[in-house]
């Protein structure tokens, strides 16, 4: 299985998990996953792993669900896109270049 189909369920699952409870952040997530969408800034804290940082900027509804947001990410995500900002650079610089071809 490609890792651009392996992104595309991930994003499908993200939704089904956290599409009730913190829809924005399921949808932002499913987004850099499906589309290469460059996160936000707290999305992108989660994605690389920063969880001290994303908690410095989330709102009251990131605060809420910060753990199960990050057990989400770890548990349905391909471990290529998620981890360190490196990883998720490259995953908006890939999909962004498959894009413009």
């Amino acid at each position: 299985m490609t890792i651009n189909r392996k992104a595309a369920l991930a994003a499908d699952r993200i939704l089904e998990v956290g599409g009730a409870a913190w829809p924005d952040y399921a949808q932002e997530i499913a987004d850099y996953l499906a589309d290469g969408i460059a996160p936000g800034e707290v999305v992108e804290a989660i994605l690389a792993g920063d969880l001290y940082g994303a908690a410095c900027q989330v709102d009251a509804v990131g605060q809420a669900h910060l753990v199960d947001i990050a057990r989400a990410v770890v548990a349905h995500c391909p471990p290529q896109l998620f981890g360190d900002p490196d990883k998720v650079s490259l995953w908006v610089d890939l999909r962004a270049a498959a894009d413009g071809d």
